[in-house]
């Protein structure tokens, strides 16, 4: 076999062969970056796996307990809203009733059952003790005065 020298490549037999062609720095470097990520990519530590389990579940717990805290809002607000408009029935119910109570009542009735049957007089000009109360507050009378 003979053996031709050319730019650093031997040829061996009859026949030339293909000269692989030289490729720029940078290109070589992007592939061999490249290859770096894959084995990068295909070596993963375990503790960052686990580091990343840890978070998805965690983020998907708090998700689904905020879904159901909404839930569970929507279904009190709906509550409170019935048991509002229950309130106001029963609020219009009391009003009627009272207004039918106070509109039975016959003062003239009471007047009479008061002064004839039971003897009640009306308080003498003596009797009466007018105070001036200070504000729009009520107030109680412990005991009557001398009387």
């Amino acid at each position: 076999m003979s053996q031709v020298r050319t730019a650093n490549t031997y040829v061996y037999g009859s026949t030339a062969r293909k000269i692989a062609p030289v490729r720029p720095e940078w290109e070589v470097q992007s592939k061999l970056a490249a290859s770096k990520r894959k084995r990068h990519a295909a070596s993963l530590n375990i503790g960052y796996v686990l580091f990343l389990v840890v978070a998805i579940a965690t983020a998907a717990f708090v998700l689904i307990n905020y879904i159901q805290l909404q839930s569970e809002l929507t279904g009190l607000s709906k509550t409170i809203v019935s048991m509002e408009k229950e309130l106001n029935t029963m609020r219009d119910a009391n009003n009627d009733a009272y207004q039918r109570a106070v509109n039975s009542i016959d003062m003239e009735e009471i007047r009479r059952v008061a002064v004839e049957e039971l003897g009640m007089v009306y308080a003498q000009e003596e009797q009466i003790v007018l105070y001036d109360a200070p504000n729009n507050d009520y107030m109680r009378q412990i005991a009557a005065a001398g009387y």
